[in-house]
């Protein structure tokens, strides 16, 4: 049986999809109503040679849908090129947030590297930029965790207790009895007041196998 457009709307409209696919003319209906936003239902019209003229997008959606010269191969065509084009265009844009992210994670690299060879300035940032209410101008050991497989988990180091232990007892172990490379001077700007005291850094770099 072949319902009319207003009744197949109805049936969208309260989820009736079965009966819709039952309809002879359902299939034809879902795949225009697919694609009847504004910009599209248009672009196929206007492919069509009729004459929308201010009309309503509901209302061009229904004049493709009982113009008989729009063949289901040409709405099929028309919805395997949008696809391919939005697929493709996904593809570019995962492909820019892909180099984005590498870019972004050299930085973070290249970073990490200048603060190992000058320990000295990440300690002072460190200090300045600790939260106001918890502020403390104690002497303070350091522990930078690395993943350089994938700086977003370094995080997770935290949970590998042997690993940890491991370095720092080394670090401890092979610390020099230079005191003087510990002090450290900082800058608490929400009381103007200069700062003394010792800190040390340790950087712990992980490596995934592959």
């Amino acid at each position: 049986m072949d319902k009319t457009f207003e009744e197949l709307v109805k049936l969208f409209n309260t989820n009736k999809f079965d009966k819709i696919e039952k309809d002879t003319q359902g299939i034809r209906f879902l795949k225009l109503r697919s694609i009847s936003r504004k910009d599209t239902i248009t672009e196929i019209a206007n492919q069509n040679n009729l004459s929308i003229d201010k009309k309503k997008s509901d209302d061009i959606f229904k004049m493709v849908f009982e113009d008989s010269s729009i063949t289901e191969t040409l709405i099929d065509n028309y919805i395997l090129e949008k696809y391919t084009i939005e697929r493709d265009e996904r593809k570019n844009n995962n492909d820019g947030a892909k180099e984005f992210i590498s870019n972004l994670n050299n930085l973070k690299k290249e970073i990490i590297n200048e603060s190992i060879k000058n320990p000295n300035e990440l300690k002072v940032w460190l200090y300045e930029n600790q939260g106001e209410m918890r502020f403390d101008a104690s002497n303070r050991f350091f522990l930078i965790l690395v993943n350089e497989t994938d700086l977003s988990q370094s995080w997770k180091l935290k949970r590998n207790i042997k690993f940890l232990r491991e370095h720092i007892n080394y670090h401890l172990d092979t610390l020099e009895d230079d005191l003087d490379r510990l002090k450290t001077k900082f800058y608490w700007k929400k009381d103007n007041e200069t700062y003394h005291c010792k800190s040390d850094i340790l950087f712990i770099k992980f490596r995934e196998n592959n």
